[in-house]
């Protein structure tokens, strides 16, 4: 994918496991608002449906690399790109979780990556 500067990162985007986020660009202050719905849930097993705001900033320099947080304990960093017209966003993300000692802590640490394509108005 090439990078390209954007216009706007308004709408609805939909990662493989059919996570939905939605956005607000903010171009006057660099901000990013909106939703996230998922079916998977903090932990591997948990399939609770989540429905979270979130909010996030971009780099005015590089518009094209946004930050995103939700729930109290997950952040997606990521790039976006536009080849061909096929619009990406991909992240790495960390989720923390909550865990019963400092022996168990390593449990509570998870790292991963995402590819989230807008969804056609």
């Amino acid at each position: 994918y090439s990078v390209t500067k954007i216009a706007h990162l308004s709408g609805e985007w939909k990662n493989e496991l059919g996570s939905i986020m939605t956005l607000k660009f903010e171009p006057t202050n660099s901000a990013l608002s909106g939703t996230y719905k998922s079916l998977v849930g903090e932990h591997p097993h948990d399939t609770k449906e989540l429905n979270e705001p979130l909010v996030g900033f971009y780099n005015i320099k590089e518009p094209q690399m946004p930050t995103i947080a939700f729930w109290s304990c997950s952040a997606f960093t990521g790039q976006y790109f536009n080849e061909n017209n096929q619009e990406v966003i991909k992240t790495t993300w960390i989720l923390r979780s909550s865990e019963p000692s400092l022996g168990q802590d390593w449990e509570g640490t998870r790292v991963g990556t995402d590819i989230f394509l807008r969804v056609a108005k």
